[in-house]
């Protein structure tokens, strides 16, 4: 696992999952979709996970 947190197309979205995010289809408060896979988004790890996109 550590050595995909190294690539910055990487990031942990929760304690068990790291998601490339050029394969992110949607994501919401709680959920990211992957093809046919929700991966939930922990709670420590929202404020990160969104600071890779320009949501304003």
């Amino acid at each position: 696992m550590a050595q995909y947190r190294r690539n910055r197309h990487f990031v942990r979205v929760h304690r068990s999952f790291c998601v490339n995010i050029n394969k992110i289809i949607s994501f919401n408060e709680q959920e990211i979709t992957i093809e046919n896979l929700k991966v939930p988004i922990g709670r420590n790890y929202k404020e990160g996970f969104l600071k890779n996109f320009d949501l304003q």
